[in-house]
């Protein structure tokens, strides 16, 4: 499970924590690698489409299944 927490930098701009992902010592195929790389540019596109500024700013979190790309899987 990767959670991802939408938030925005001091001067307004899209940022995104993470928290979950098994990146320290991760093997992983190429075809993993893919997957990972789809989900991240998910998470991206997600951050850039929320309101950074005025009333409709809020801070979110959206939890992602992981099992594609996991080691093993």
């Amino acid at each position: 499970m990767l959670k991802a927490q939408y938030t925005r930098t001091t001067k307004h701009a899209p940022l995104v924590v993470l928290e979950g992902g098994p990146f320290n010592g991760m093997e992983a195929t190429p075809a993993q690698l893919r997957a990972l790389a789809e989900l991240l540019n998910k998470v991206a596109a997600h951050a850039e489409a929320r309101p950074c500024v005025g009333r409709m700013w809020a801070p979110a979190t959206e939890r992602y299944a992981t099992t594609a790309w996991r080691a093993g899987a």
